[in-house]
């Protein structure tokens, strides 16, 4: 296990957990959530030294960062790159 990983406590990801209204927490979703959270930043981390390197510097930017969060949050979100159809009737709805 990585040093970031050692670091997310199991009160942090009961915490986050129970913000997204689970209940009851199984002992092996733990380290899976730490997997998850390791691949994720990851793939953040990769995407702000692409741009970094892109745009030949040497800092990593709070613009890198969000461009980085965009591209990865939209990926996986909608893997196609398009909201889902329900989303555009929802929202064209006149109440």
């Amino acid at each position: 296990m990585s040093f970031l990983c050692v670091f997310v406590a199991i009160g942090d990801i009961r915490r986050l957990a129970r913000r997204g209204g689970v209940k009851r927490i199984s002992v092996s979703i733990y380290d899976d959530v730490r997997g998850a959270l390791k691949s994720h930043l990851e793939s953040i981390l990769r995407d702000c030294v692409m741009y970094v390197d892109h745009a030949n510097r040497r800092t990593v930017t709070v613009v890198d960062v969000i461009f980085a969060l965009k591209r990865v949050c939209s990926d996986r979100r909608y893997p196609s790159s398009r909201p889902p159809r329900w989303r555009e009737a929802y929202l064209s709805v006149d109440i």
